[in-house]
């Protein structure tokens, strides 16, 4: 997915909510090196050789955290979790991890650049709210790599993020590190982990050539795939009035087997009734106001990605994002989520994300 660059300043400092001063004297962290299938739970679909410390203490906790999307991925201790959400990530001293495709950086394969990342306009506006920012590039296997450090100026909170380049049309992973107690001492252990495992990877993998990597979507199939997304509203509307009806099932079969193959339906039910149908409760009509962007699935089929709101009974606008692909002419979702705006993608106007957080 490619984004305006503006936006993707942003995603280097999401981490940076509140602050803590180091503690004078902590006991050694202990790591455990979490594979990154397993680190995402396979959220995030490909064969990565990537392995990920994680502080000891630290517990997979996505399935906990409501509204976060379908591909995010949380990790800390499992006490902070209530914490976490009523403080909208201004987490205590125990820091925490996240993982998810990013919404706000594009991996360009023919000039072998992150837009978002190391190209020249984003590190020239990252400088700007960022000091001692450092940037080094890696390779896993097939997958570019980029870490990532540094201070945020206003906050002074320590950042840690990596990049990977999926190699799944342009989009990219985006993993996270807010260390215990703003602690660079323990940032930087954890991301020196990190870099060693890619240093090691990148002197045994050689990057393919820009031939042997996926193809790309033509010009021509991105152009008659935006030309359908006005008949996507249907699609939307369904979903919409299955979760206000509360019709779990029905929404089940709406999204794509390879997401009830990874979440399980289970699973899947639970987020439904917790997360996404309590959003729809007060649901009327879906927004004429929207923005659509474009990704691709795993296979090269093209993913619409609809930025728009419900309206509700006394007329509020909600913000929620959904993607859809097509799987033998019928629509399936393969991403929601709820009551949240994107930066510079869910149109602003009064009454819809003009007050809201930006995340």
């Amino acid at each position: 997915m490619c984004f305006k660059r503006t936006a993707l300043v942003l995603a280097f400092v999401s981490v940076t909510i509140g602050f803590h001063v180091p503690s004078i004297a902590m006991e050694p962290l202990r790591l455990k090196m979490i594979p990154f299938s397993e680190f995402t739970h396979n959220k995030i679909i490909g064969d990565y050789s990537i392995l990920i410390p994680v502080p000891e203490n630290y517990e997979y906790v996505a399935d906990k955290i409501k509204g976060a999307s379908l591909s995010s991925s949380f990790w800390m201790v499992n006490q902070d979790v209530q914490k976490f959400i009523t403080s909208k990530g201004a987490l205590s001293e125990n820091g925490f991890m996240h993982g998810t495709i990013s919404v706000g950086a594009s991996y360009d394969r023919s000039r072998d650049l992150f837009v978002g990342g190391d190209d020249p306009s984003t590190i020239s506006n990252i400088k700007k709210l960022v000091s001692n920012l450092s940037l080094e590039r890696f390779q896993a296997g097939p997958h570019a790599v980029l870490l990532s450090t540094g201070q945020v100026k206003k906050s002074l909170r320590y950042v840690y993020t990596m990049h990977v380049a999926t190699n799944i049309g342009t989009n990219v992973a985006l993993v996270s590190y807010s260390p215990a107690n703003n602690d660079k001492a323990l940032g930087d252990l954890v991301w020196g982990k990190l870099k060693n495992g890619l240093v090691k990877q990148s002197a045994i993998h050689k990057r393919k050539p820009a031939s042997e990597q996926p193809p790309s979507v033509s010009l021509k199939e991105s152009m008659l795939a935006m030309q359908k997304a006005d008949t996507h509203k249907s699609a939307i509307i369904k979903f919409a009035k299955l979760a206000s009806d509360i019709k779990t099932d029905d929404l089940i079969a709406m999204f794509s087997k390879e997401i009830r193959q990874n979440e399980g339906d289970v699973k899947l039910r639970a987020i439904l009734l917790g997360i996404i149908i309590p959003f729809f409760t007060d649901f009327t009509s879906v927004d004429t106001y929207k923005n659509v962007a474009q990704s691709q699935f795993h296979d090269g089929r093209i993913v619409l990605i609809h930025y728009t709101y419900i309206i509700t009974d006394d007329g509020t606008r909600k913000p929620f994002t959904i993607a859809f692909i097509d799987d033998a002419g019928s629509l399936k979702v393969v991403d929601i989520a709820v009551n949240k705006c994107v930066k510079s993608r869910h149109p602003v106007s009064k009454g819809r994300c003009d007050n809201k957080e930006q995340r």
